[in-house]
């Protein structure tokens, strides 16, 4: 995991914690598994070009971005409009299975957990 250069002087970070991730990566660069092979190869790509090779990879990368990027993203323009946060309940569950599922938690000991 870590954040890389891109030719164009942007950076992408990658997460490669896991061995399927960091195979993928490697993959799709064509480089060496090691960090230098990487690195190296990662600075030959346009930050753009490499997000979207990943993302059609199924690879797990982000692109670091403007906030004024962002506000461009299709994801963005599609979420404008919905509150950042919502209430809502679930009323077809009973409330003994939300009490029940609650006292699992070991953090809630207390009544209010239960509210």
């Amino acid at each position: 995991m870590g954040f890389y250069e891109t030719g164009d002087g942007r950076w992408i970070q990658l997460h490669m914690n896991f061995k399927h991730h960091r195979d993928g990566v490697v993959k799709l660069l064509g480089c060496s598994n090691d960090y230098a092979g990487v690195t190296q190869t990662i600075r030959g790509w346009n930050g753009a070009s490499l997000d979207e090779a990943l993302a059609d990879a199924g690879l797990c990368a982000a692109l670091i971005r403007t906030p004024e990027e962002w506000a461009l993203l299709p994801q963005t323009q599609a979420i404008a409009e919905i509150p950042l946060l919502e209430r809502s309940s679930n009323s077809t569950m009973p409330r003994r299975s939300r009490l029940v599922t609650a006292s699992r938690n070991s953090f809630c000991q207390t009544s209010a957990c239960w509210t």
